[in-house]
């Protein structure tokens, strides 16, 4: 299970580098704790593009594992 570490400061970003890990450190806002399933079903990617890109998440520090 994965939830976001810090909350945010509500701040808007002109542009988005990693669209893809935003929607999930979006989505752990406000859905946090969640399994990689859960995103799975909802978002309906694959599992194998998905998981890499919540480790990089867990990695950097962003998303916590547990």
């Amino acid at each position: 299970m994965w939830r976001r570490t810090t909350p945010t400061s509500g701040t808007v970003n002109a542009g988005v580098a990693d669209p893809l890990g935003d929607l999930l450190l979006r989505h752990a806002r406000s859905h946090g704790p969640f399994t990689l399933d859960d995103l799975v079903t909802r978002f309906e990617l694959p599992r194998d593009r998905l998981e890499p890109l919540l480790h990089r998440l867990t990695a950097t520090g962003r998303l916590v594992e547990g």
